[in-house]
């Protein structure tokens, strides 16, 4: 039950309600259901703990490290809630980026690039860290293209926003860009 009612959210598009009210709806909507998922499934806290560190993969800026200059080239990922994704490499100044669309099971994530139809699968792991300051969240990608790929992240946005200025607009365009992609299928 609590799978199928994060499922619902999750593909929920405030576009297709079609009343400019998408946000609030879906606010509303997410209320309820922590309500309902609160109050009646019952849970221990060890499961709890293990089934939240997955989600804290979506809706986050997820960089390789964190630039000098704005014409050091990083890799940024952002996964969002709707099951669609941005893998963005270049600088401030010059960078490309892949849209792409996944669904998580747990620690697994499945998908494809929207633009060549290349394959994402891979099994995931996100865990609080202090291996890179000033990041305090760490993201493993066990095989993307045969390889282990290790990104940083923030717990906070306001820590990430001092850290990494202009990180929150970052964030904002990749949410418009997906919601454009989803829109227009």
């Amino acid at each position: 039950m609590v799978r199928t009612l994060r499922s619902l959210t999750n593909r929920i598009s405030p576009k297709g309600l079609g009343c400019g009210c998408g946000a609030v709806v879906l606010g509303i909507i997410a209320a309820i259901i922590a309500l309902v998922v609160q109050r009646c499934v019952p849970q221990s806290d060890e499961g709890a703990e293990a089934d939240a560190a997955p989600r804290m993969l979506l809706g986050r800026v997820w960089f390789d490290k964190l630039p000098d200059r704005r014409t050091d080239s990083i890799d940024l990922w952002i996964f969002f809630g709707g099951g669609i994704g941005l893998h963005e490499n270049g600088s401030s100044y010059r960078a490309s980026f892949d849209l792409f669309e996944f669904e998580r099971q747990g620690s697994r994530l499945e998908g494809s690039y929207l633009h060549d139809k290349k394959k994402l699968k891979t099994a995931f792991s996100v865990r609080a860290c202090d291996d890179h300051p000033p990041f305090d969240l760490c993201l493993t990608l066990d095989a993307v293209d045969g390889k282990k790929v290790e990104l940083y992240g923030f717990g906070d946005e306001e820590e990430m926003e001092r850290a990494a200025p202009g990180t929150k607009g970052v964030l904002q365009a990749a949410k418009a860009r997906g919601e454009h992609v989803k829109g227009s299928k």
